[in-house]
């Protein structure tokens, strides 16, 4: 009986291909969203219309990012080929062709004039998408977007439909957040459909000169990080005036890779792809030729050959996309473990002293104590997003996760090739993982470093403490009083009661001597007895509260008055402290009737 329990309830988390995704489903939902709302008068401008289905689902993350993201752009904007790039910068690529279950060849093709600016992409996507006169079905359409403006945005926010809209939102927001995600997401209610997530944030090392500030309000791509790396002399040798740009230094870019496939069915599918330029370069400077194949997957799939199955052509995406990731971890942190290497080697403050200089040792060390919490800040922020990815993977394939999605069912097989493409993602994650431990390695590197650093600062500290600590003594001690005695004598003689010899002047300071001695012994021996008495008195008030407390229990609100365990406490702590208080009496030999008048 208890195994058929848990046999039921491990059925209610099961995660499997849905049955309906297998058969032609007709859709009832081809007009545009935004189209739908107008009809109706819904409030808010178009974007608004587009990021809320109703008042209850509105993503307060996803309101806030898009609306800072588009702001100053409209869609008048982009359907007449307004503002500083709807027009102009062709930065996507469009693939409609028709699919059926039927289908034996590749499809055929819509024409599109690619690459395309944010206003062909509106206009080719705002065009009827089944049933057209001239055009065949869009059933399967691939969009791609490099440097994703807010043009693009609300060129993909008016043309999306009712049920493209929850996953369209969710991949602009995921792609501008910087935020990753591997995961299969299928609603628990309303129309069925599908979503499968693909978001890769790493970081690319490059040499480049550091990016130019926007000059107006309007965004032209998405926000990412600039890093400068020159303070980590990332070069083994000194470039020439060739290889080195003017302006150009070593830098880390943020950099992004979205892909999210969404459909209803095996056949009727949209897959979005959003990348940073700093990975793919431009569209503009691809040939026909190149643009013949599939952007979103880096080229690796020839177009007129396109991949049908949705969950397929997803596998094959993320296993080209993140083969390009683990290349780029893989250079970026072989060239931090050589630099930070060569930069401690180069600083070696555990070995003797080799500058003639103090000052200029304890520069030094300052400097590379500075360099070293940059850089340690750094291999945080990599580590951060590097096992954020791994994370993320680790959930994908675990146990009862998102992978059993991909499992075969008797209606829609993986191909063959696709359980390939997963043993070679898993190939790469696995050096992804290795380049992880190699970050904490380097890590605890510079940590150690940072300590040595600051022990030797501590130590130079304590020295020229000590060192001024003695010039202060002579001063005060000995030139202090003949400063003092030659003051004196430089006095009108009617005001000296003695003759100004030299015999005089050197009674005079021997006496200056005697008596700045004297005083400074005397403060010393002062200040100790100060220390005493607050201790006693501490010891005094502290007592006091530990006997009110004994003796008033009701003060304490417990049931049942005090707990046996705090009253042996209370105890225990009042014998200890007239220990510690009479021994600190004895080590001084004072011991009078104030402690006396401490003794229980």
């Amino acid at each position: 009986m208890t195994f058929d329990k848990r046999e039921c309830l491990e059925d209610f988390f099961e995660k499997r291909w849905h049955q309906e995704f297998t058969r032609l489903r007709k859709l009832h939902d081809e007009q545009a969203l935004v189209d739908d709302k107008n009809q109706v008068n819904a409030d808010g401008d178009d974007l608004g219309k587009f990021l809320r289905d109703s008042e209850d689902t509105a993503s307060q993350c996803e309101l806030e990012v898009l609306n800072l993201f588009c702001r100053e752009i409209s869609l008048k904007d982009v359907k007449e080929g307004g503002g500083p790039v709807a027009g102009f910068q062709k930065n996507a690529w469009l693939d409609e062709r028709a699919s059926t279950p039927d289908l034996t060849d590749s499809g055929n093709a819509r024409p599109n004039e690619n690459p395309l600016t944010a206003t062909g992409l509106f206009r080719a996507l705002g065009k009827l998408r089944y049933g057209h006169e001239k055009l065949p079905d869009a059933a399967r359409r691939l969009i791609y977007i490099l440097d994703l403006s807010p043009s693009c945005v609300y060129a993909l926010a008016a043309t999306a439909s009712w049920h493209q809209a929850p996953a369209l939102r969710d991949a602009i927001y995921n792609h501008l957040a910087f935020q990753n995600s591997i995961a299969v997401k299928i609603p628990s209610a309303g129309f069925l459909t599908f979503q499968l997530d693909l978001h890769i944030p790493y970081l690319i090392l490059s040499k480049s000169t550091p990016p130019e500030q926007p000059t107006g309000k309007a965004n032209i791509k998405p926000n990412r990080r600039w890093t400068d790396l020159s303070f980590l002399e990332l070069d083994t040798e000194v470039p020439s005036a060739q290889d080195q740009g003017v302006g150009e230094v070593w830098s880390i870019q943020d950099a992004h890779f979205s892909c999210v496939v969404t459909g209803t069915d095996e056949w009727r599918w949209t897959g979005y792809g959003f990348v940073d330029a700093e990975i793919d370069g431009f569209l503009t400077d691809l040939s026909k030729d190149d643009l013949g194949f599939d952007q979103i997957a880096a080229k690796g799939i020839d177009a007129e050959h396109p991949i049908r199955s949705p969950r397929d052509y997803w596998i094959k995406v993320f296993e080209i996309r993140v083969e390009l990731v683990r290349k780029a971890w893989d250079y970026l942190i072989f060239k931090l473990e050589d630099a930070i290497r060569r930069y401690i080697d180069k600083h070696p403050f555990t070995s003797p002293r080799h500058l003639a200089i103090e000052l200029e040792r304890a520069a030094e060390m300052k400097e590379a104590f500075a360099v070293t919490l940059k850089t340690m800040g750094l291999l945080r922020r990599l580590h951060g997003v590097l096992s954020g990815t791994i994370q993320a993977w680790t959930s994908f394939k675990a146990p009862g996760g998102d992978i059993d999605y991909f499992r075969s069912i008797d209606a829609a097989l993986i191909c063959p090739n696709a359980k390939r493409s997963f043993i070679s993602i898993n190939n790469s994650f696995q050096k992804l993982q290795k380049n992880e431990a190699k970050l904490i390695i380097l890590q605890k590197s510079c940590f150690d470093y940072a300590r040595t650093l600051e022990l030797y600062l501590n130590l130079e500290a304590k020295e020229t403490a000590d060192h001024n600590e003695v010039t202060s003594e002579f001063i005060v001690s000995v030139l202090y009083p003949f400063a003092l005695a030659a003051a004196i004598f430089s006095m009108q003689t009617e005001a000296i009661p003695f003759n100004l010899t030299p015999r005089s002047f050197a009674i005079t300071c021997l006496v200056l001597i005697i008596v700045v001695y004297a005083s400074r012994l005397a403060g010393r021996h002062f200040r100790r007895h100060l220390q005493l008495v607050k201790r006693m008195v501490c010891l005094w008030i502290k007592r006091e509260k530990i006997r009110d407390v004994g003796n008033n229990p009701s003060r304490i609100e417990l049931q049942g008055g005090i707990p046996p365990a705090i009253q042996d406490h209370f105890e225990r702590h009042k014998v200890d402290e007239e220990s510690h208080g009479l021994a600190a009496c004895q080590t001084t030999g004072v011991v009078d009737d104030s402690v006396e008048g401490l003794t229980i």
